[in-house]
């Protein structure tokens, strides 16, 4: 009886209880996309099932009364058990789409930074060699500000480098990033046998991206230019960082300013 009366339990409570109580609570109060935020929805879905609990336990302890059974200590523990891990796996569940949400950019789906530094400090904790790419997405604010464009064409401007970076992704195994507003940024894990080849790899890609930008950017006749100014580092240049924050940093850093020198010349030359 318990193992089928709990089997039933675990339906009903992934249907009914977490999420429509979750989902009324998120009407009251709808949290915004940050940490913070999402914090206090996960302690409010804990409130959920500290209620629940007591309300289950009471309706089962009623039925087990009804029919003069008595309500053993392991019975509770047994219900306790049951109802607990329903609520784990819904949680668990809850959580990894919150990590998601925190995680994603909304507009171009790639990864936020915080997301993205979870992969390039594991990759620099693990003792591989890589090649930090930092991009700007050259003309936004020209697209922004125009009258005739505006911000959806601005968005659309953002979504097509996100889609070239994500083809890019698949083909090279690359970490990408939207680090903020028109700034992006790339992870290159190189193999041992890759390393002699870094300087190749980083011109074909940094090409490919280009041209892929300008092909599908074109496609909408808009007349604004579709360039990118982009800077890289490799960890290889810098032998005496020890710790992984203080090499994530120095490689955005560097590419960062490397990125910066490149726009320079593009708008000194008329390439954007």
């Amino acid at each position: 009886m318990h193992e089928k009366s709990a089997d039933l339990h675990h339906r009903k409570f992934n249907r009914r209880t977490t999420w429509r109580s979750s989902e009324h609570l998120d009407r009251r109060r709808q949290p915004e996309n940050s940490v913070e935020g999402q914090l206090q929805k996960s302690q409010r879905l804990l409130k959920v099932y500290k209620n629940y609990l007591e309300s289950k336990l009471a309706k089962i302890r009623k039925y087990y009364n009804e029919r003069n059974k008595p309500f053993t200590s392991e019975d509770r523990k047994y219900w306790e058990d049951s109802i607990f891990k329903a609520f784990t796996r819904a949680h668990e569940r809850y959580l990894a789409s919150a990590r998601d949400i925190l995680e994603r950019d909304p507009k171009t789906k790639l990864l936020t930074e915080s997301g993205f530094k979870k992969y390039v400090y594991q990759y620099i904790a693990e003792q591989h060699e890589g090649i930090f790419f930092f991009i700007d997405a050259n003309n936004l604010k020209r697209i922004n500000d125009d009258p005739n464009l505006g911000h959806n064409y601005g968005d659309i401007y953002l979504s097509t480098l996100a889609e070239v970076m994500t083809i890019l992704a698949s083909k090279y195994r690359l970490n990408v990033a939207r680090i903020g507003g028109d700034e992006f940024g790339m992870y290159l894990t190189l193999s041992k046998g890759q390393i002699p080849f870094a300087d190749k790899y980083t011109e074909r890609i940094a090409k490919e991206l280009s041209a892929k930008f300008k092909e599908l950017w074109d496609k909408h006749k808009i007349g604004i230019k579709a360039t990118i100014a982009i800077g890289t580092a490799k960890k290889t240049e810098f032998p005496d960082v020890k710790y992984t924050d203080e090499m994530y940093n120095i490689l955005r850093k560097t590419a960062d300013e490397r990125m910066y020198t490149n726009k320079k010349y593009m708008k000194a030359n008329g390439k954007i």
